[in-house]
């Protein structure tokens, strides 16, 4: 058996070890301290309500397996997700209809050095923050997704029609789901447009249907003649277990950053529409690799299909991957290994002041982010314009015109001497300015 297979089977069994503890399963050590309870509040960022029904997801970011959840925000906003054996994980937030996410903190990796994340600070819930969607929840498909054998609903199925992986940056978009125990998804804000010469709607990008340990399925809705329904209920979507039999192929190739190999990058793998070659917004859960020293990733037993590698899936990973000719959609079939060729990394720039989703009640004079090797000049957009190059990771802001109340981005780029870039913040990062007091 190799490595990387072990490494998936080991963590597949400490994931079914914690699940049977919160099933009510006991390991015989009833002395040992519990660790406190894992909790989370989830706020309106502008002014701080509850908000109800939220889904929140547990993930193993590292291995791109969902843990725990879907876990459902109550009227206080509130989600209990029960007791963390571990912190190296993250939270995954969908937002459903009327919301998106704004500010998860630390990306909503959980950690032990993050505030108030009911770890470290028992009773103090960590504060996810949404804002209301500016854009109506229409076009909406919902429906159910089973076993294709048993009919049964499955659980952690992710649903998306996202151009790039989610996994696993904490915030969702609209059409974005993943279903819980009753196999239940709604995306909305769907792709609808005439057929120019019929004049019958038709959906433009396909939905992704994927679950670890099952085939991926690739959707899109077909409506009868002269219909104009554009609210589409009683979806079912069957997925067909996979079984060892039907894992084939190999996909190998070489990540390099700034000439050397990169080492210890995770790569995550989604899976394609053949048509459209869009990707799917989560990923294939559980298909996930590392670069050893070399820079080289191998996935084994790859079952037939479409997929596309994404280097660095993760926000706050300190990789950013580029769009480039390297890696187009790769087709495999029974036993063709499939050699990806080498693709090019860049460092990841996060901002540091004010941080990704801060509420300030005064006008910021400056921005900062972190430090990038090798970097020379810094270029910094703000407000849709360019700021004067800089060669620190810091800027002044100019004092006219003056930031007003509301929501501002910036984002950044790193510059070495040739004039390469070699760096980019992987978001528009976010802060809102507070009116001032009556």
């Amino acid at each position: 058996m190799k490595p990387h297979t072990c490494l998936k089977l080991m963590v597949l069994a400490a994931h079914l070890c914690w699940l049977a503890t919160l099933t009510g399963c006991h390991s015989g050590n009833e002395d040992k301290p519990t660790v406190p309870s894992a909790s989370v509040r989830v706020v309106d960022e502008a002014d701080g309500s509850p908000v109800a029904d939220i889904k929140v997801m547990v993930m193993d970011h590292r291995f791109n397996i969902p843990v725990s959840g879907p876990f459902i925000s109550d009227t206080d906003g509130l989600v209990d997700m029960g007791v963390f054996p571990q912190t190296d994980l993250s939270l995954m937030v969908f937002c459903g209809v009327g919301y998106l996410v704004h500010f998860l903190p630390g990306y909503g990796t959980w950690n032990q050095g993050a505030s108030g994340n009911g770890l470290t600070n028992p009773g103090v819930p960590m504060e996810i923050q949404v804002r209301r969607a500016l854009m109506d929840s229409l076009p909406r498909i919902a429906g159910k997704v089973i076993d294709s054998e048993s009919g049964s609903p499955l659980n952690n199925v992710f649903v998306s029609v996202s151009p790039y992986l989610i996994g696993y940056q904490g915030g969702t978009d609209q059409d974005d789901d993943v279903t819980g125990n009753d196999g239940m998804f709604s995306v909305s804000n769907i792709h609808f447009t005439p057929n120019t010469e019929t004049g019958n709607l038709f959906q433009v990008n396909p939905l992704h249907f994927t679950c670890y340990g099952y085939r991926p399925v690739v959707w899109k809705y077909d409506p009868p003649n002269g219909s104009d329904n554009v609210d589409i209920s009683g979806v079912t979507i069957a997925m067909k277990w996979m079984g060892l039999e039907n894992h084939r192929g190999r996909i190998i190739g070489l990540l390099m950053r700034d000439g050397i190999p990169a080492g210890g990058v995770a790569v995550g793998l989604g899976v394609v529409d053949q048509s459209t070659s869009e990707k799917s917004g989560p990923g294939m859960p559980g298909w996930m690799e590392v670069t050893d020293e070399f820079g080289r990733f191998v996935f084994g037993q790859v079952p037939p299909g479409t997929y596309i590698l994404q280097p660095g899936f993760a926000l706050g990973d300190g990789v950013y991957y580029p769009p480039q000719p390297g890696n187009p959609p790769i087709t495999i079939v029974d036993g063709e290994v499939f050699n990806a060729g080498t693709l090019t990394i860049l460092h990841e720039i996060e901002p540091l002041d004010p941080p990704h989703g801060q509420v300030v009640s005064t006008p910021p004079t400056s921005l900062s982010w972190t430090s990038i090797p090798g970097a020379a000049t810094y270029k910094v957009k703000f407000r849709g314009e360019y700021l004067p190059l800089t060669t620190t990771n810091s800027i002044l802001l100019p004092e006219t015109p003056a930031i007003t109340p509301g929501l501002h981005s910036w984002i950044v780029k790193a510059y070495n001497k040739a004039g390469a870039l070699i760096g980019i913040s992987q978001i528009h990062s976010i802060f809102r300015l507070l009116p001032p007091p009556d």
